[in-house]
């Protein structure tokens, strides 16, 4: 929710964006406006609200943020936000994680779900309403080959293709073909098949309001609420049963969002639908109502001395529009150590004090070492070794 992560090919975590519950986890509460470095290790991660939680190589889960509702599952719920990745209780072999609003759960390599967190609507446990702090099985799921949360509710795809959810459904998102008993709080308690569809699913994307699938034959179907046309298939009515999405052929992946959604196409293209009063179908455009498919447009590129220090523009790659700030731990061009040192200081083998314990390397007294070294005059210039307790001329 406003924050964002990646994984890195080396496994490295970076987190960036709102951080007023410490979800980004670099130990902080305040907007990260770049990257951040935050677990090492990651094979995939997830983004609830005001939570984050990733899967590391070697099968174990690490969450942190809110943790109200023990999202977390460090086996508490609390209002002290974690604001560090934080181990989650009672899970291993994880090889996927997904995250609600306030819940989370992973998939086993054996097809297992294991969840913890929120569960007002039934959307973990079936025999009651009453948050979930340390992560359990959900035996109401068969063996599962993949896992998605909405905001309330669970899903996942058998082995066969076949889609399963439970929870909240007061739009019609779960693909039972009906509104679930209770109105606005209409909810499935246990999990039930999708039999609209059918098998043969190869993925599919439950969000609130709408839902997306995506069969075998690389089809994107959706159904749900309809207002924005966010089901793609030219109109804005409503419908309980999967329709297909427009022109939503060579499909490899589905993605839902507010009243909305995206696909990518084999051929590396991305195409939206649904509601864009705030350019969320990045086609150039703001408007509330979007009934098919537009392609998402490519990324402006970047011109170097247009003024503006934008995308992968530094100050290394266009010092005219990027200008050096001293003290971002990267000595630019036009910096040097005279004039901003905390960037440029290079470092010494030496250790800061002169005649120091550093024997292997001694002082070395040589021009380089007027720029950082321990022991050096401004008159030396021969690389032997210095001595004594203060900076003298060279030996």
């Amino acid at each position: 929710y406003y924050h964002s992560c990646a994984v890195a090919e080396d496994g490295a975590l970076y987190c960036w964006g709102y951080n007023s519950d410490g979800q980004v986890g670099n130990n902080a509460t305040a907007t990260a406006l770049q990257p951040a470095l935050v677990l090492k290790g990651v094979d995939s991660v997830d983004c609830g609200d005001y939570h984050t939680c990733a899967v590391k190589t070697d099968g174990t889960v690490w969450c942190w943020g809110r943790n109200t509702d023990g999202q977390v599952g460090n086996g508490v719920a609390s209002s002290v936000d974690l604001k560090v990745p934080t181990q989650t209780k009672n899970v291993s072999n994880i090889v996927q994680v997904s995250l609600g609003k306030s819940f989370s759960c992973g998939r086993t390599k054996s097809g297992s779900v294991m969840c913890w967190g929120y569960n007002y609507y039934n959307n973990l446990l079936s025999s009651n309403t009453a948050d979930v702090i340390n992560a359990v099985k959900i035996t109401d799921f068969p063996p599962v080959s993949m896992i998605t949360a909405g905001s309330y509710a669970l899903g996942a795809l058998d082995d066969k293709g076949n889609a399963w959810a439970k929870g909240y459904n007061p739009h019609g998102a779960l693909g039972l073909g009906k509104l679930s008993a209770g109105g606005t709080y209409g909810k499935e308690i246990k999990a039930v098949q999708m039999k609209p569809l059918g098998s043969g699913l190869w993925q599919y994307d439950l969000g609130y309001y709408l839902t997306y699938f995506l069969k075998s034959d690389s089809q994107a179907y959706a159904l749900g609420y309809n207002q924005s046309g966010g089901l793609g298939n030219g109109t804005t009515t409503t419908s309980l049963a999967p329709v297909k999405i427009t022109n939503g052929t060579n499909v490899i992946q589905v993605t839902t969002r507010y009243r909305g959604g995206c696909v990518l196409t084999n051929k590396g293209d991305v195409w939206c639908t649904g509601y864009g009063t705030y350019g969320g179908n990045g086609d150039n455009k703001t408007i509330a109502t979007q009934s098919t498919l537009v392609k998402v447009l490519q990324p402006i590129p970047t011109v170097c001395g247009d003024g503006k220090c934008e995308g992968l523009e530094t100050p290394s790659t266009c010092i005219k529009d990027c200008k050096p700030v001293c003290g971002n731990g990267t000595c630019d061009p036009t910096e040097t150590l005279a004039n901003c040192e905390k960037d440029c200081k290079k470092p010494h083998p030496c250790d800061g004090s002169c005649g120091g314990q550093n024997t292997t390397f001694s002082c070395w007294c040589d021009n380089l070492c007027k720029n950082y070294g321990d022991c050096c005059s401004a008159t030396g210039a021969k690389a032997n070794a210095c001595s004594g307790s203060t900076c003298q001329t060279c030996q």
